[in-house]
C-alpha cells in the first residue's frame, strides 16, 4: 500500500504572531496511525525543543563575569606596574629607540652608551666630511633625566591614555649644550675645509715674468654654524649630520695691481749675467756666461716689503748654490766656488745694474801618498808651500814618514788670506834669480833678486802681500830691512814673515848684500835693490799676488 505524503499543516486561527526575529511555531497535525499499517513503517511524532535552555545563560553569565574579573585584574597589574615599579612603560621611546619594560637603570646605561657611539658629520659638501662625537659639539645627554621623565611621562593621564590606545610614548632627550666649547672645538676641527686667499703674484716663466691669477678662498663661519647647531639641533642629531656654513674670502691683489711690478722685473731680464771665475793660484780666468732665462729663474719676488715699497727681488739662495755647485763640478782639482759670497756678490751687482761678476776659486785640501825616497821637505817643495805648514797639518809625522803613508795636503788659499788684487801680479823665478811685476798684463819692471839659501831656502808657492814696513827688524840675525814687504810666515801662526826687502843693515851703519844681487844670499827673503824695493813697497798694495816659481 502507497504512502502519501502529510499536507503541510495551516495555522490555526486566532494564534498570536511569532516574537520578532524568531519563526512562527505552528502545530503539527499528524495523521491517526493507520490500521494495518506496520509500526516500523508508520510516521512518527518527535517533539519540539525550546530554543534557550537555563543551563545555556549560566554559562554565558560566568564567561561574562571572568572577562570582567580579568579586565579589572589587568587594570590593578597595570596600576601597580604604572604606580609602584620603576620599569619603564611599553612603548616609551627617545633617540628612536625603544625602553619599554628596561628599569631605569637599564634603560640610563642602553641610553648613555648609544650616545657615546653616535657621531656626527660635519661637511661642506658630499665630498668634503668628517667624523666627530656630538659631545665635542658642546651637545651632552642627561641620560638618568631623560628616564626620569619617560618613566614619569607613563603616569600622567594622557600617558595612560596613550598606553591603552597601544600609542608608543617618546620623549625628546634632555641635553646639556655648551656653546663656547662647540666653538672652540669646531676652530679646530675645521682647519681642515678652510681654504686660504691666494693673491694674485708675480712669477718668473721661461724667463720672463707674468702675473698669475688670484685665487679666492674659503673659510668656515664657526659662529654661525654654532647657532645652526643650536638652532636646529634636533634636526642634526636625527640626520647625523651637520652643514658647515662657510664664507668666501677675497684676495688682496689681483692681476691690475701687478702689472707695472712685472714689467719692472722684465727691464731687469734683459741682459745676461757675465760671470768671471778668477783662480789666483793658476792664474786662470773662466769666463761663463748665463743667459736671462736661466739667472731669471733664480729670482724670488717679495711683493708685500716691510719697508712699504711696492716689491723687492733676490736670487734665492739655495738656486744660486744649485746652478753654482753643479758648474763649478767641471772645474776640477778640487776646485770650487765659495757659495754664499757669490749668492751676495750677483745681488749686488744685479742690483747697481751691473751684470759682471767676479768669483774668486778656491782648492780644497788634498790627500799625498808618501813615495819612496821623499821627505815632508819635499814634498812641501812640490806642492809649493813652507814645509811646516804641512808639518802643521800632519802631527802624526813628528817621528818622520815613511813610504805609502797618507798626508794631508792644506789647501794652498790658506797662503792667501787677502782679498786678491787682480790687476798686479809679481813673478819670482828661484832658478834664474829675477823678478817681474805685472800691471793690467803687462809687464812693468824685470829686476834681478836675490833669494834664500839652501840651509834657510825661499819657499816657492802662491802667496800675497800681506804687510808693508819701511824699515824691519829681524832679531833672529840682527838686521834692519828698508822697504819691507811681508809675503808668507814660514812658520803658521807664528808673527814672523819672509817677504820683498832692499839691502839691509845692522849694527846701524854695515850695508849688506850690495854685491850678491842675482844669487841666493838671504835667510829666506827676497833681496831687491833699495831703490827697487822702495818702487816695489809704493806699489804693490796688499792683497798683490806673488808667486815664487822654482
Amino acid at each position: 500500500m502507497a504512502l502519501r505524503r502529510p499536507r503541510r499543516p495551516s495555522v490555526v486561527p486566532g494564534n498570536a504572531p511569532a516574537a520578532p526575529g524568531r519563526s512562527p511555531v505552528r502545530p503539527i497535525h499528524l495523521p491517526a496511525p493507520q490500521a494495518n499499517v506496520p509500526r516500523h513503517l508508520q510516521l512518527q511524532e518527535f517533539p519540539t525543543q525550546p530554543q534557550c535552555s537555563p543551563n545555556r545563560v549560566a554559562v554565558f553569565l560566568v564567561n561574562v563575569l571572568w572577562i570582567l574579573i580579568g579586565m579589572v585584574g589587568g587594570l590593578l597589574i597595570l596600576a601597580i606596574y604604572l604606580y609602584i615599579g620603576d620599569l619603564l612603560a611599553p612603548g616609551s621611546r627617545t633617540l628612536g629607540m625603544d625602553l619599554g619594560g628596561l628599569s631605569m637603570r637599564e634603560a640610563t646605561t642602553m641610553l648613555d652608551q648609544n650616545w657615546q657611539q653616535r657621531s656626527i658629520r660635519l661637511e661642506v659638501d658630499s665630498d668634503e666630511r668628517t667624523e666627530t662625537k656630538l659631545e665635542t659639539l658642546g651637545i651632552q645627554l642627561e641620560a638618568a633625566e631623560t628616564v626620569r621623565a619617560l618613566h614619569a611621562q607613563a603616569r600622567t593621564r594622557a600617558g595612560i591614555t596613550a598606553l591603552l590606545q597601544g600609542n608608543p610614548q617618546e620623549i625628546a632627550p634632555i641635553l646639556h649644550r655648551d656653546r663656547e666649547m662647540a666653538a672652540s672645538n669646531l676652530r679646530a676641527i675645521v682647519a681642515q675645509f678652510e681654504i686660504p686667499a691666494v693673491d694674485a703674484r708675480v712669477e718668473i716663466v721661461e724667463g720672463r715674468a707674468i702675473t698669475v691669477d688670484p685665487m679666492v678662498g674659503r673659510r668656515v663661519d664657526v659662529d654661525a654654524t654654532v647657532d645652526l647647531l643650536m638652532s636646529r639641533l634636533s634636526m642634526v642629531i636625527n640626520e647625523g649630520r651637520l652643514p658647515l656654513v662657510v664664507a668666501s674670502v677675497q684676495p688682496l691683489t689681483t692681476n691690475a695691481d701687478l702689472a707695472e711690478i712685472a714689467a719692472q722685473i722684465n727691464r731687469l731680464l734683459v741682459t745676461p749675467l757675465s760671470i768671471e771665475l778668477y783662480d789666483p793660484i793658476n792664474n786662470q780666468s773662466i769666463p761663463w756666461n748665463i743667459l736671462p732665462q736661466i739667472w731669471a729663474e733664480w729670482l724670488v719676488i717679495d711683493l708685500h716689503p716691510v719697508d712699504g715699497t711696492p716689491f723687492h727681488w733676490a736670487m734665492d739662495p739655495s738656486r744660486v748654490k744649485r746652478y753654482l755647485d753643479q758648474e763649478t763640478g767641471a772645474l776640477g782639482q778640487g776646485r770650487y766656488v765659495q757659495l754664499d759670497a757669490a749668492v751676495s756678490a750677483l745681488n749686488q751687482a744685479v742690483s747697481r745694474g751691473d751684470y759682471n761678476v767676479e768669483l774668486r776659486v778656491y782648492h780644497r785640501q788634498r790627500t799625498h801618498i808618501v813615495q819612496p825616497g821623499e821627505t815632508l821637505s819635499s814634498i812641501a817643495w812640490e806642492y809649493g808651500m813652507p814645509y811646516p805648514w804641512l808639518e802643521a797639518a800632519n802631527p802624526n809625522v813628528a817621528g818622520g814618514i815613511f813610504a805609502g803613508q797618507s798626508l794631508t795636503i792644506p789647501s794652498l788659499d790658506q797662503l792667501l788670506p787677502l782679498p786678491v788684487v787682480r790687476n798686479k801680479r809679481i813673478v819670482v823665478s828661484l832658478s834664474q834669480q829675477r823678478m817681474w811685476a805685472y800691471e793690467n798684463g803687462g809687464l812693468k819692471w824685470d829686476w834681478p833678486v836675490s833669494t834664500g839659501i839652501e840651509s834657510s831656502p825661499t819657499s816657492p808657492g802662491v802667496f800675497q802681500i800681506q804687510s808693508h814696513e819701511e824699515n824691519a827688524y829681524a832679531g833672529n840675525w840682527d838686521l834692519w830691512m828698508p822697504s819691507f814687504l811681508g809675503i808668507y810666515r814660514p812658520v803658521p801662526h807664528v808673527d814672523f814673515m819672509n817677504g820683498f826687502h832692499g839691502f839691509p843693515t845692522r849694527d846701524g851703519a854695515n850695508l849688506l848684500w850690495t854685491q850678491n844681487l842675482g844669487r841666493p844670499v838671504t835667510f829666506g827673503c827676497i833681496l831687491l835693490s833699495s831703490d827697487n824695493a822702495a818702487l816695489l813697497f809704493n806699489w804693490a798694495e796688499k792683497g798683490v799676488i806673488v808667486e815664487v816659481r822654482r
